[in-house]
């Protein structure tokens, strides 16, 4: 009887799709931490799944993203979106990515998802990332020339352009519509 080939066997998957595919690149190269603080690959939920399609709508249009999630707590949008940023910044070149808080510590614990993305992908081969420039909100890829920074509401924004923006908690933003205009 032939051994009949094994399903662990490493399957190897175009970059292109990579770089095209973030659900394909979480799944794979981005690690999260769960609810009981363990470090795990980040696999997306049902609500992931919906952000994701309206955000696939949006795109296959042509459109500009615009997504507004009113009162999701503690399901995953924010890590969504952080990833998704990420994905953009480490894979696209000449990219920038801001993500707005409310206050210091929400920036901070947004800002720790970004290091963990980068601290978690691999050291060697085509998704590899050296960091240009790596602060306590910033991160630049040295290949991309892409930055993903995370600030708080009344800090920055203002002349910053930005392709991807993340406007966390807006409803705690103490002048939301300033803001919108500033950036």
């Amino acid at each position: 009887m032939s051994a009949s080939p094994s399903s662990t066997a490493p399957q190897y998957v175009p970059l292109a799709d990579i770089i095209e595919g973030y659900e394909l690149y979480s799944a794979n190269f981005l690690k999260i931490k769960d609810k009981s603080g363990d470090i795990v690959p980040f696999h997306w939920n049902r609500p992931q799944q919906k952000l994701a399609a309206a955000v696939r709508w949006q795109t296959e249009r042509d459109r500009r993203v615009r997504v507004v999630i009113l009162k999701a707590r503690q399901v995953g949008v924010s890590t969504w979106v952080q990833g998704f940023l990420f994905h953009r910044c480490h894979l696209r070149g000449n990219r920038q990515a801001l993500t707005l808080a409310h206050k210091a510590d929400s920036a901070m614990k947004l800002f720790e998802m970004q290091q963990r993305f980068y601290q978690n992908l691999p050291l060697k081969g085509p998704l590899s990332a050296r960091k240009q420039h790596f602060t306590r909100r910033q991160i630049t890829f040295s290949e991309s020339l892409s930055s993903t920074q995370v600030e708080v509401v009344g800090e920055a924004g203002r002349g910053y352009t930005s392709q991807y923006i993340h406007e966390s908690e807006m409803a705690f933003y103490e002048n939301a519509k300033q803001t919108q205009t500033a950036i």
